[in-house]
């Protein structure tokens, strides 16, 4: 486990928790974009509510993703993003 990592789980756990005692109200969504395949579609979920609950879904699907990216099935689709005009 790398030091972003880390971090992300530790602050998505904490906002799943909060969301669960009813101090905030948080959704998951998840947009991938550039990569495409069978396993990165599988690895996918929904949008849905943040909550104790969703996020152990949330960790499998992030954990199969990292995985999807390093299969052989998988695309990756150069896409233009954003395109910054000169001031």
């Amino acid at each position: 486990m790398n030091k972003w990592e880390t971090k992300f789980k530790a602050n998505l756990s904490f906002l799943a928790a909060s969301a669960e005692l009813g101090h905030i109200k948080a959704e998951w969504i998840l947009h991938v974009i550039g990569l495409a395949g069978l396993k990165i579609d599988e690895a996918l979920i929904l949008p849905r509510e943040l909550n104790v609950e969703t996020f152990v879904l949330i960790q499998q699907s992030l954990s199969k993703l990292i995985k999807a990216i390093n299969d052989k099935s998988t695309k990756f689709i150069p896409t233009l993003l954003a395109i910054e005009r000169p001031k």
